[in-house]
């Protein structure tokens, strides 16, 4: 943020000290699973979204123009949009690249890349055909060639891709056909993975994808192309003029996308106060992770609106299950027993409106809701019991490492009243804060952690087995989970989805495999000259394509 408009937000930040100092600062929605389309022409209008947008007085040939200032909350880990779905990667990610599918206003597969696709007879193998005539940022047109490679690199690459651990390969049937090929059937499951938009399977060049190693240029077919990247500083994308817009309305990150803004430039500001005097000033247009203290603010200001991001984040607690005193059932059943998610709850979003105590893997109010399997071990509020279990288990005062990520102000809040309320019950837990290159190296080493807390918002149930397949951080797997996570992969209905959801929820909880502490919203801000005309701003990750500003 040092070039450009970082000596403004400095000034912006004292003359705004007044406010700011004396202000308090991935899953879970989702997706009607629908059986295996046969053949599914994304030109189609989806259901989910209508095919006009939110009225508006300005014209469209009017609203092309203007650079859009996102103030993001923490450094990149990398731009490689395979390797991590870490924020803040996705957000810029989303204007560059494209992947077959992309995720509706309804959190629903829909088309993106990918023109048609069928399943084979016996499920096994599914035929997707392209759409024809994309071109990537160098000029070059999208064939089935680059599909194959990328693929093949955001197999190796993605946490994402374990979730398809049947996949046995893809082959090219065509030019602008390719056919991924399982050992076992699957169903309509497969389109929501490709859509997951956290380590997504963006398409890029086969020249660039066949070297799995460091991404080093970045090409993509979205409807920005990058221009610069100053690491700790800002990231710059201008418009790709020869941008290939998918046909169909607008729905959320698929559909028509709109290229009004010249440019969008991504500042790193860890400070959420100086993010939001820029914002106030005018410096910035969009800051992510408004803090709550501030929304009351927010809401009564002209010059600024805050946006609650649908549907609510879950947060979790991650076991390492590996090695260390968590490895007893006795201890974790102990940690447990001894936590009030009403106090962390309430702790992590003041507001009730913006949290939920809810022992189900996906929030009230989604389709696979339900707190099924979660009684008389979520929410216990019971010490006494923590520590009769510690007692039984043989616990040896043993410490436990807490990691807290301090860009995160969720993730704190939960992880310093964890830490509390653990120390009450006996637990010698220690909370231990870094950054997030420092938080993600820590908690991929067992000998640096006990347990860490994170979340997000997850649009699919096959997601979960990224974190209990063993090969997450936390190290779990079991023969019960695998064989749910099968099922899943097969399910032909969406009724068949919510009951194995429903039969993951009682084993997770059975084996204490996580701690799951309940959901809140997510909460940004946008500039009064922001206009987002398909609301797309408040759901899930934030996409900056289909914006315009006004004076």
């Amino acid at each position: 943020m040092k070039k450009q408009i970082f000596p403004i937000m400095i000034m912006a930040v004292v003359c705004s000290l007044g406010l700011v100092a004396c202000a308090p600062p991935a899953p879970v929605a989702a997706i009607p699973a629908t059986e295996a389309p046969t053949a599914v022409p994304a030109t189609e209008a989806p259901t989910a979204v209508p095919a006009t947008e939110v009225p508006t007085a300005v014209p469209v040939d009017e609203r092309r123009g203007g650079t859009l200032n996102v103030g993001l909350m923490q450094s990149l880990q990398t731009l490689d949009p395979h390797a991590t779905g870490a924020h803040p990667t996705p957000h810029i990610a989303l204007s560059m690249w494209e992947g077959l599918f992309a995720l509706g206003a309804q959190f629903e597969p829909v088309g993106e890349l990918a023109e048609s696709w069928s399943p084979s007879a016996d499920s096994k193998s599914w035929t997707i055909n392209i759409r024809q005539g994309v071109k990537f940022h160098n000029g070059k047109e999208l064939t089935a060639e680059d599909v194959k490679s990328s693929m093949e690199r955001w197999l190796k690459l993605s946490p994402t891709s374990k979730q398809l651990a049947t996949i046995t390969g893809v082959d090219i049937a065509s030019k602008y056909t390719v056919k991924l090929n399982f050992s076992e059937p699957i169903g309509a499951l497969l389109l929501r993975v490709l859509a997951s938009d956290g380590s997504k399977a963006v398409i890029m060049p086969k020249e660039i994808a066949d070297d799995q190693g460091t991404l080093k240029e970045f090409v993509g077919t979205g409807p920005y192309q990058f221009v610069e990247y100053v690491p700790d500083d800002y990231v710059k994308l201008v418009r790709f003029e020869d941008y290939t817009p998918n046909v169909g309305p607008s729905n959320n990150q698929g559909g028509l996308k709109h290229a009004w803004v010249d440019e969008i430039t991504y500042y790193i500001v860890p400070e959420a106060s100086t993010r939001l005097a820029a914002l106030e000033q005018g410096d910035l247009d969009f800051m992510v992770n408004l803090p709550e203290a501030e929304y009351d603010r927010v809401k009564v200001s002209s010059k600024m609106q805050p946006i609650i991001l649908q549907p609510p984040a879950y947060l979790c607690m991650f076991f390492n299950h590996k090695q260390g005193p968590l490895t007893n059932l006795k201890v974790r059943q102990a940690l447990v027993a001894a936590l009030d998610m009403d106090l962390i709850m309430k702790q992590v979003k003041g507001k009730s409106s913006m949290r939920q105590v809810f022992g189900g893997f996906f929030p009230l109010g989604t389709s696979y809701s339900s707190d099924e399997g979660s009684a008389g071990y979520y929410n216990q509020k019971d010490p006494a019991k923590a520590k009769e279990l510690l007692k039984e288990s043989g616990y040896k005062n043993q410490k436990i490492r807490i990691l807290g990520l301090q860009s995160e102000e969720a993730l704190m809040k939960a992880s310093t009243i964890v830490a509390e309320q653990l120390k009450a019950a006996g637990f010698n837990a220690e909370l231990l804060t870094y950054d997030l290159a420092t938080w993600v190296a820590k908690r991929a080493e067992p000998t640096e952690q006990e347990l860490f807390i994170t979340g997000g918002i997850m649009t699919n149930p096959i997601a979960l087995a990224t974190n209990f397949g063993g090969t997450w951080p936390s190290w779990y797997r079991s023969d019960g989970t695998d064989a749910i996570f099968a099922q899943m992969r097969v399910a032909p209905a969406e009724a068949d989805l919510k009951a194995l959801v429903i039969d993951l929820q009682k084993a997770i909880y059975e084996d204490v495999a996580g701690g799951w502490l309940g959901f809140h919203n997510i909460i940004s801000a946008r500039g009064s000259r922001v206009n987002d005309p398909y609301n797309t701003l408040q759901l899930g990750i934030p996409t900056f394509y289909n914006l315009y500003l006004t004076d």
